[in-house]
């Protein structure tokens, strides 16, 4: 099948991750990838102007990888035109958290909305009154902006049980939660972040792209090593050539 043409084996030295990973998730990936011995799905990439490979979907899955001593990460190489970028909103019960970032001297809480481009998060809880935070004063710098946004997101995502729903899921927050709901970026955003060594919050970005390969169950051995059994690779693919199947309808997927 032509989908095939798009995976690439490439150098964990060319991965660029758009996001930074989570420890106890990183943990537990680890785990799995190394009790399967198999890597299910490969990691979903767009290819960089200078030749690197920016990861779309997979962040912690290339940081297990690496741990086990990977040389190699699969991909799949996908258009730009393929992709949609969207966002998570984040559903979190109250705390402390809230009330210092509420406090937080470089952080404006309002009631009025501005505008989207300078937005850093909308806050709602159980109430329905949202507050939208802002940088505080004139500040401009996109990097001040960047900095903040982890701050907010690093405020509560390590010690808070965080439930995470697609953009626009119509939520509201029972009686102590807070619901976060934070502005998307573009593809282009997402590139510029990373080539000047930069990353957004984790666990915020939601990237979709059609025509995903799913369960090839790639052996990590043949990731071991900077050279590739080209001919064990080349019999997986057709094997997988063989075994693909493309469903069109929409389906519903429970994650556990």
């Amino acid at each position: 099948m032509d989908i095939l043409s798009s995976l690439k084996l490439v150098d964990v030295e060319r991965i660029r991750l758009h996001e930074p990973t989570e420890s106890v998730r990183l943990g537990r990936t680890v785990q799995a990838i190394a009790k399967e011995g198999v890597l299910r799905n490969p990691l979903l990439a767009i290819r960089l102007e200078n030749s690197d490979y920016l990861i779309l979907d997979g962040a912690h899955r290339t940081g297990a990888l690496k741990r086990l001593g990977c040389k190699r990460i699969p991909l799949q190489i996908v258009d730009p035109s393929q992709v949609d970028i969207g966002s998570w909103d984040h559903m979190i019960p109250a705390g402390t958290w809230l009330q210092g970032l509420s406090q937080h001297p470089s952080l404006l809480w309002t009631s009025v909305f501005s505008n989207d481009a300078a937005l850093l998060a909308k806050v709602v809880d159980a109430d329905g009154a949202p507050k939208f935070v802002y940088l505080n004063g004139e500040q401009t710098d996109p990097m001040e902006r960047l900095k903040m946004w982890h701050h907010i997101v690093d405020a509560y995502n390590k010690d808070y049980p965080v439930r995470r729903f697609p953009k626009g899921s119509r939520l509201y927050p029972e009686p102590g939660m807070i619901l976060l709901q934070y502005p998307t970026c573009t593809l282009e955003d997402l590139k510029d972040i990373v080539m000047t060594g930069h990353k957004v919050p984790a666990g915020v970005t939601r990237c979709m792209v059609e025509g995903r390969l799913l369960n090839l169950r790639i052996p990590i051995r043949l990731l071991e090593s900077r050279e590739v059994d080209l001919k064990e690779w080349n019999q997986l693919c057709e094997k997988w050539a063989e075994q693909l199947r493309f469903y069109s309808e929409s389906i519903y997927l429970c994650e556990v």
